[in-house]
């Protein structure tokens, strides 16, 4: 009879179980680095901003190449292109969201 009773909790737990897997939403996945990141970046103002090479002026290794040194020990360069991996639209052209939302406004002038 105990065995009988177990069965059956044993019977109604695991379909409960299941009924509770099949209905929790799987978990979402964390956004990639990059292209998510251009909607919680910081809008520059124009004085941190090279408008010559169109970057931000302490990532822009063609105006400062003491820069290179740094990001190529972070592990964050692009042999290709020579710029920060992190900032290489020809790499991944999602990076262009991020530089957009980083951009000063065109009316802001340079302090």
């Amino acid at each position: 009879m105990i065995r009988i009773i177990f069965a059956i909790l044993l019977a109604v737990c695991m379909s409960n179980a299941s009924i509770a897997a099949e209905t929790t939403p799987a978990p979402t996945p964390a956004p990639a680095a990059g292209a998510s990141d251009a909607m919680t970046v910081k809008r520059l103002e124009a004085k941190d901003w090279c408008s010559e090479h169109d970057l931000p002026k302490d990532s822009c290794m063609k105006c400062d190449q003491k820069l290179i040194p740094a990001f190529k020990k972070k592990g964050d360069f692009c042999k290709e292109h020579g710029v920060p991996e992190s900032l290489c639209v020809q790499c991944d052209p999602e990076v262009k969201k991020k530089l957009d939302a980083m951009r000063p406004l065109k009316d802001e002038k340079a302090k």
